[in-house]
């Protein structure tokens, strides 16, 4: 099956760039060394984890039964549980979650769509501003989910991902939260220019996560035009297109200088005079 998306209310119970994820998997295994992930008992986790945190901020004057429950939800608003916000609750709103996840099935296995979150309206929770105020600072990605790159790209995503729940979990960025939108382009450049033009008429804050010169080219062309921010493309065959281009922030060395660096070694310390050099015969190895 393609082309199938679901809607879920918690992240997949495998993903592990989520730590509550993480803590869900460890406590499991703990109880059961067999156990495998499941979203009811991820979400069951995050329930009693839920309850665990109102109890523990029941005042130490109060007694621990259901007339002091209730309240120390209400007094304490909100709740950040393995860096995943839940509420704010209070006494006109006994919703936790403000957003709900998605992911697709290709090639018969459930993927993420996109990172954090779609909020929703039309919750009761929703129509007080005061409840739910945070607005995102979103990042745009093409990059190959599926086919014989997608292992690579879905590493360079989770990284991403691992870094926006990170800080998303000591309150984002000036109250706002990060995330990330994630196109498949199955490592085809005419693709990848495609989806950039797309999340482009989304406007987002930046593009991200980009993979190979081809692909890092082609979100250059369209960061530029529209003043956009390409921040660390994954190559090191930097051009002058990546090295010179304003709207380029870039990380890695090149690799003429991890190459160079190697030679300087080889020759200088080792004083080796013959050096063989391996590559794999396509578009990353010639790069």
């Amino acid at each position: 099956y393609t082309n199938i998306v679901i809607s879920q209310i918690i992240p997949l119970a495998t993903d592990r760039s989520y730590k509550v994820t993480v803590d869900y998997q460890t406590a499991m295994l703990a109880q059961n060394p067999m156990f495998k992930p499941s979203l009811v008992s991820s979400e069951s986790y995050l329930n009693a984890r839920l309850a665990i945190s109102a109890l523990l901020g029941v005042r130490k004057n109060q007694s621990l039964d259901p007339t002091s429950f209730i309240p120390s939800i209400h007094s304490s608003g909100s709740f950040i549980i393995s860096r995943q916000s839940l509420g704010p609750y209070s006494d006109t709103c006994n919703q936790g979650m403000r957003q709900v996840w998605y992911s697709y099935i290709s090639n018969g296995k459930y993927m993420e769509f996109s990172n954090e979150t779609f909020a929703f309206s039309d919750s009761p929770c929703m129509s007080d501003v005061s409840v739910f105020s945070t607005s995102f600072l979103i990042f745009g990605q093409s990059a190959p989910m599926t086919g014989l790159m997608g292992a690579l790209g879905q590493a360079i995503r989770s990284g991403i991902l691992a870094a926006f729940h990170e800080q998303n979990g000591l309150g984002g960025v000036s109250g706002h939260r990060l995330q990330l939108w994630t196109l498949d382009d199955g490592g085809n450049t005419l693709q990848t220019v495609a989806n950039t033009v797309l999340l482009a008429q989304r406007k987002p804050l930046g593009l991200l996560g980009y993979h190979g010169l081809e692909a890092s080219n082609a979100a250059i062309s369209t960061a530029s035009a529209l003043g956009m921010p390409l921040v660390g493309p994954i190559t090191g065959n930097q051009s002058g297109s990546i090295l010179s281009n304003p709207f380029v922030v870039n990380l890695r060395a090149r690799y003429s200088d991890e190459m160079n660096a190697l030679l300087n070694y080889a020759t200088s310390t080792l004083g080796l005079t013959r050096i063989s050099v391996f590559y794999s015969e396509d578009a990353f190895g010639l790069e």
